[in-house]
């Protein structure tokens, strides 16, 4: 899935640069704050159920139940359908009343009600790709992800260009209904028979399995969400919209990341699940963090010697303002992959307690470190307090990590990350010496990425380009 995925980033980086293009920092900033409404929402009405559906509908693939597979996908699909619909409801009566509060003065009340809908198309479609997972299924997956994000770029475009911000709530909307119809082409098309649209069906016995599984992780992500959202009405009230759309671009730099994060744990989540030696885990933890460090690093060195004309290219010249804030985002976005990606031992292994108390410090670090910093330093104090929050958090992970399988960090890895630290901080004063500096600087990326890869990588890296190049020829 790997260029699949480079291939998404790409395209999600496209749909920022049309709505900064076309509405600027304010539009920016009326999408990070409607973003976090929705995160909210759709963390309070899926359930969260994704990763127990992965993790359940792969463990019953490999005892070859499939009596238990198909059980499962049926309670699953019924469960998010009936909650999705039920929380869809509710919210839209009772919260129509304080849509200014959850979306902005801007929403009315008619993209308040069309959102807040969107809930079961969400849940129905990301429980269909939390399937294709289990299953293993990964060619679809990419897919669908690519068809459907490609298909939302476009839409995005036309919608922003003709309706402005309005454009971009229509585009929330739509992207989520092409999900869904991706899904499920791509499942239907060629029959993944355990993922067909079931009878509706309850079994109460996997209910309670997927609950107690799932609601720890629901409740710790309605705090996380919470928090988000809260910090972002704190940042509209005290520095308007246009700081939040500034945060908002600097975070979507961070775009490439979040597919790191889903690139990795695609594999790695239903891989920790079977395994049960803990060498055998902590080799996998291994290679998961030198994978998050290399594409991290690297990338981040990329991005900040390049940063003036990316940004000009992504986004637009206004937002070149960022250029102070991005080091501390990108490295609270590594910290952050790396804590998520190992700590799905956790959730694999059952140990739901540290995934709990991680994420209940994390949100309150994150929360108190940005109301403190927001006041006086505004969006770089957003950033400080993202990094001083996510520094924390890694290091008491680790400890966790170390308590349940005797994981430690490498000398290696810990090699990767200093240097790579040293990277950056060269490329951050290479930008000031303009082409030559850059160009020196993309060539030191390219050659700390070859000191720290490993041979087969390289070899399988230059197989991927002959292939691409053979198939333009």
């Amino acid at each position: 899935m790997g260029f699949t995925n480079i291939l998404v980033a790409v395209l999600n980086l496209a749909k920022q640069k049309i709505i900064a293009h076309f509405t600027g920092v304010v539009g920016m900033g009326v999408l990070g704050l409607v973003n976090s409404y929705l995160y909210l929402l759709y963390a309070l009405g899926s359930m969260t159920l994704f990763m127990a559906v992965t993790k359940f509908l792969s463990e019953f693939k490999a005892e070859q139940d499939d009596e238990a597979v198909s059980n499962l996908w049926a309670t699953a699909w019924s469960l998010s359908l009936v909650v999705s619909l039920i929380v869809s409801f509710l919210v839209s009566i009772f919260g129509l009343a304080y849509r200014s509060s959850l979306m902005g003065s801007s929403t009315s009340r008619f993209f308040f009600i069309l959102l807040t809908w969107s809930l079961p198309i969400y849940t129905l479609a990301n429980l269909l790709m939390a399937g294709l997972k289990g299953v293993k299924s990964f060619f679809r997956l990419a897919m669908v992800q690519f068809s459907a994000t490609l298909l939302g770029v476009i839409g995005t475009y036309f919608l922003v260009k003709w309706n402005g911000v309005n454009g971009i709530l229509w585009a929330l909307f739509l992207i989520n209904s092409l999900f869904l119809a991706a899904s499920l082409l791509f499942i239907y098309l060629n029959p993944v028979k355990e993922l067909l649209i079931p009878r509706f069906r309850l079994d109460y016995s996997l209910i309670q399995r997927l609950f107690k599984f799932s609601a720890v992780v629901m409740t710790t992500n309605l705090l996380l969400y919470g928090v988000q959202f809260l910090v972002r009405l704190k940042i509209v009230e005290i520095s308007g919209l246009e700081v939040n759309g500034i945060v908002q671009g600097a975070l979507y730099f961070g775009i490439y990341y979040l597919i790191v994060q889903e690139s990795i744990s695609t594999y790695l989540f239903p891989r920790l699940s079977e395994l049960k030696d803990n060498q055998a885990i902590n080799s996998e933890l291994e290679t998961s963090m030198r994978l998050v460090g290399l594409l991290g690093f690297s990338a981040a060195a990329g991005l900040l010697v390049l940063f003036r004309p990316l940004v000009d290219i992504l986004l637009t010249r206004e937002f070149r303002v960022i250029e102070t804030i991005l080091i501390y985002i990108l490295l609270a976005e590594i910290l952050r992959v790396w804590v998520w990606t190992t700590g799905l031992v956790f959730l694999a292994r059952n140990r739901l307690k540290p995934n709990f108390w991680l994420t209940v410090g994390y949100a309150t670090l994150y929360g108190i470190s940005i109301l403190l910093l927001l006041p006086r330093y505004g969006a770089l104090g957003f950033a400080l307090g993202c990094l001083i929050a996510s520094s924390i958090i890694f290091i008491a992970n680790l400890v966790c990590l170390y308590q349940l399988t005797r994981f430690k960090m490498s000398w290696s890895n810990l090699l990767l990350s200093v240097t790579g630290l040293v990277l950056i901080w060269i490329c951050i004063n290479l930008r000031n010496y303009g082409v030559g500096g850059m160009g020196l600087g993309v060539i030191l990326v390219l050659g700390w990425c070859l000191l720290h890869s490993h041979k087969e990588e390289r070899a399988l890296f230059i197989n991927k380009i002959k292939s691409l190049a053979g198939t333009r020829g």
